[in-house]
């Protein structure tokens, strides 16, 4: 292969692993901007944050899965900032926890399958 053809290669695996970083993302704050809706929060800067990510093997295909662990900020109206994560699998939202309040003793979560 000569050096202009392994360098457009090169070019396009990185435009297309963007793109697909782009979708998980937007697929992060629609789920984010949902759980606020339900609950009457207000999603703070409209944004969902890549925290980490890692490749994963899924159970019964052994084949490799990008999990994407995401973080979005949400206010109930109380004047205090709220955290809550995001956790994708491939293309499939995993689960959502939200930070514990003040009246609640344990977080709520919204598994998903």
């Amino acid at each position: 292969m000569s050096d202009p053809t392994l360098w457009l290669l090169c070019t396009a695996l990185v435009g297309l692993l963007w793109y697909y970083q782009m979708q998980a993302r937007e697929r992060a704050v629609r789920t984010a901007y949902q759980v606020c809706q339900e609950m009457g929060a207000s999603l703070l800067d409209g944004a969902a944050y890549l925290t980490s990510m890692r490749l994963e093997r899924h159970p019964q295909r052994l084949a490799l899965q990008i999990r994407r662990v995401y973080g979005f900020r949400y206010s109930l109206g109380d004047g205090l900032s709220h955290e809550g994560v995001i956790i994708q699998v491939g293309e499939q939202l995993q689960q959502v926890m939200l930070q514990p309040h003040a009246e609640d003793s344990l977080p709520p979560t919204f598994p998903c399958s």
